[in-house]
């Protein structure tokens, strides 16, 4: 069963803003992004701990363009609470809208 656990955070690396957005500030996890050896790696922490999926999967939008969310395929069912986006994120310079949906049990 599949349940949306951090709704949508804005994520802008050209200047290192990671803000919820103010109406989902509540909701269940924080966000934080690190670049390490040239690689942005996303992360994500539990706030309600009682909260425990089995595999989550990683969404986003580019805020500046019409294309809609996208699933980043690699980090689709997975059982890590991290992401790599290196390859997906290739435009440093936006804001990026990102949402986790966390899955527990069977979900064929």
């Amino acid at each position: 069963r599949s349940r949306n656990l951090c709704l949508v955070v804005c994520i802008s690396l050209l200047s290192g803003v990671l803000s919820s957005l103010p109406d989902l500030s509540d909701k269940s996890c924080t966000f934080k992004v690190t670049l390490h050896n040239f690689r942005v790696i996303l992360s994500w922490e539990l706030k309600n701990r009682s909260i425990v999926p089995d595999r989550y999967t990683l969404q986003y939008t580019v805020i500046s363009r019409p294309d809609g969310v996208k699933i980043v395929e690699h980090c689709s069912n997975i059982t890590a609470s991290f992401c790599d986006l290196t390859d997906v994120w290739e435009v440093l310079p936006e804001t990026y809208a990102v949402m986790v949906d966390g899955f527990r049990g069977n979900t064929t």
